[in-house]
């Protein structure tokens, strides 16, 4: 099993809540960043793919660059 760094989380969420957004607003909804940021770090930790200490990671502020890093 591969343990997220707090880099690779990052991109992943930037990946996946860019098309979640991009799914919910063509539907006409609206989804939060930071509450599922936190969401995902929950499940991540949960199903062992990320460290207990990503509870502390902070939610990126701009997820086009994460993207780019």
């Amino acid at each position: 099993m591969t343990t997220l760094t707090e880099q690779t989380a990052r991109t992943k969420f930037a990946h996946y809540f860019l098309h979640l957004k991009e799914s919910m607003a063509s539907e006409g909804g609206k989804v939060s960043k930071s509450a599922e940021w936190e969401r995902c770090i929950e499940h991540w930790i949960e199903e062992g793919d990320a460290p207990a200490e990503a509870a502390n990671w902070k939610c990126p502020r701009s997820l086009e660059a994460e993207i780019r890093k």
